[in-house]
């Protein structure tokens, strides 16, 4: 299959075998390299596909694998990445270092022979360091972060968009969370909370006056997909009962 194609079946049409399916790959790849560059295909497609360790898209890839958005990436780096699309897990650098660096060098030689990249400097290239499995947080969605995520799938949901197109669709999801706000939200409860019982629950939600801007959000500790206290459909107990005594 050729990009395009692969592009096609990832972002619309899912890893179904039926001649329907082929058909409308077909269709959709033909109508795609018509109206579109070769480079904006390409971009799409980086953005769809699994690049291992929980990474969905080449930008996802950049911060799990380096620490750093995919514009600040260099040679080296890129050519890593590249090299793991055939199979993510077989050329992981850390649980295949030998196929790793034997794919890494096939990369460079493609670049070379496509004129991308010059023989010299492909020759002085050497194998970057990367974060090791389990370094990077960018896919972690435990503790208050993963209930922002939650919710925005949730919203996304209620739209036609599943969890599936949100982690290989390619998108970019823009949220009113403000980042010094919740930094700061998440650091208050954590001061505000010390010395009480650890099963006492809790939750913040900060909402901007006149737009309803949610800026710090707040669920709790657990994460995506656990209870969330912030929206808990439950009436909170009362400390305390009024109570009466009769009258002698």
């Amino acid at each position: 299959s050729t990009i395009t194609q692969q592009y096609v079946k990832n972002a619309y049409l899912g890893p179904e075998r039926t001649f329907a399916r082929k058909r409308s790959e077909i269709i959709l790849s033909v109508k795609l390299d018509r109206e579109y560059s070769k480079r904006q295909i390409l971009e799409w497609y980086l953005n769809t596909i699994y690049f291992g360790r929980g990474a969905y898209g080449i930008e996802a890839a950049a911060e799990t694998y380096f620490d750093r958005s995919v514009g600040r990436l260099t040679v080296e780096q890129a050519a890593v990445l590249a090299s793991g699309i055939r199979a993510p897990a077989a050329y992981d650098p850390q649980e295949h270092p030998r196929a790793a660096h034997d794919r890494w060098h096939y990369v460079l030689r493609g670049m070379v022979g496509q004129g991308w990249l010059a023989k010299s400097r492909a020759g002085q290239a050497k194998y970057p360091a990367v974060r090791p499995i389990g370094a990077s947080d960018f896919n972690d969605l435990s503790g208050p972060k993963g209930y922002i995520v939650w919710q925005v799938v949730k919203e996304l949901a209620a739209h036609g968009i599943s969890e599936d197109m949100v982690r290989r669709g390619g998108l970019r999801i823009v949220t009113t969370i403000d980042r010094r706000a919740q930094e700061s939200a998440v650091a208050a409860m954590a001061r505000v909370f010390v010395g009480q019982p650890a099963d006492l629950q809790q939750a913040l939600v900060a909402v901007e006056p006149g737009t309803g801007r949610v800026r710090a959000y707040y669920g709790g500790k657990d994460g995506y997909g656990a209870w969330d206290h912030a929206v808990r459909a439950l009436r909170p107990a009362p400390r305390s009962r009024p109570t009466s005594s009769p009258r002698h």
